[in-house]
């Protein structure tokens, strides 16, 4: 089952963060057994084409909407990080950062279902 197709648009500080047009990086979007979603809560972390991070929270809560938030390089990578699903390597994710150290592949699928190792 595909992410949610969510087309979300914002302005901050006169810079456009949009979803159509960025690049996802990482997520929490994945298959557990049970359900695609984080107790009805996903994350996803995006790049604009301008390098610029931000990121989209989900939920599926009634009445609990929806959030775009800017992110700073750093705040990206420490999220990149504890996110279970990378789209892409960190040297794609963050091209101009230092050497990351060695991990095992965070999307490597378990089996043919498309579930992901999230136990480090």
């Amino acid at each position: 089952m595909p992410w949610p197709k969510v087309d979300m648009c914002e302005v901050y500080d006169g810079f456009v963060y949009r979803v159509a047009t960025s690049d996802l990086l990482a997520h929490d979007w994945w298959w557990d057994g049970r359900s695609w979603q984080r107790h009805f809560r996903n994350v996803f972390l995006y790049r604009t084409r301008a390098g610029r991070y931000f990121v989209v929270r989900l939920s599926f809560w009634e009445g609990e909407p929806n959030t775009l938030e800017p992110l700073s390089r750093e705040e990206a990578r420490a999220l990149y990080e504890q996110l279970p699903v990378w789209e892409v390597g960190p040297e794609e994710a963050f091209p101009d950062s230092e050497p990351a150290l060695p991990r095992f592949p965070r999307s490597e699928p378990r089996s043919e279902l498309g579930v992901f190792w999230d136990a480090y």
